[in-house]
């Protein structure tokens, strides 16, 4: 019994860090979204950017 509660609060902690990514992600995206409707530059050249580009980006 042990071993299945050490799984379901490895899991747990799995899910509470998917969704604390998910949070971030979904603020920069509102982010973006604001400045897109105040008319902001939010341009990037997205072909040519490394991770280091994206996580500059200041949002």
């Amino acid at each position: 019994m042990a071993s299945f509660d050490a799984q379901v609060m490895e899991t747990q902690k799995q899910v509470a860090e998917a969704q604390a990514k998910i949070s971030e992600l979904t603020g920069r995206i509102e982010t973006a979204r604001g400045k897109l409707k105040s008319g902001e530059d939010i341009a990037i050249d997205i072909e040519n950017a490394t991770l280091d580009d994206v996580h500059a980006i200041p949002m």
